[in-house]
């Protein structure tokens, strides 16, 4: 008998307040959690230090043919560090979709369970 009344006091209260955190400071949470990484990812992948090296030679190599080089393999390599930012924030962004469109699946599918009853 106390286990129910916990469950009726505790549980079902826990159940009420779920959607208010969920789109309240739960929301907050993730994306603050979300913008944190994505501010590391800009960090740890450093295009700024990428463009200022942009027309500095590679190994020191200073000839017609060296610089050359080099600006071709730093222009691609600034291309694909930038498609890796690109799609980190798609992911996130996705990520990011799925947290606020879960309840709202479960409660359509809660719904169309039992209309079909």
């Amino acid at each position: 008998m106390l286990t129910f009344y916990y469950f009726i006091t505790h549980g079902l209260g826990q159940f009420v307040i779920l959607p208010f955190w969920w789109y309240g400071s739960g929301l907050v949470s993730i994306m603050n959690r979300l913008w944190l990484r994505e501010r590391d990812n800009w960090r740890q992948i450093s295009i700024w230090s990428w463009l200022t090296h942009f027309f500095v030679p590679m190994f020191h190599d200073y000839t017609i043919v060296g610089r050359g080089l080099s600006i071709v393999f730093r222009f691609f390599i600034i291309i694909f560090k930038i498609i890796r930012l690109l799609s980190g924030v798609v992911v996130r962004l996705i990520f990011l979709a799925t947290w606020m469109l879960v309840p709202l699946v479960f409660i359509w599918g809660v719904i169309n369970y039992f209309g079909h009853l």
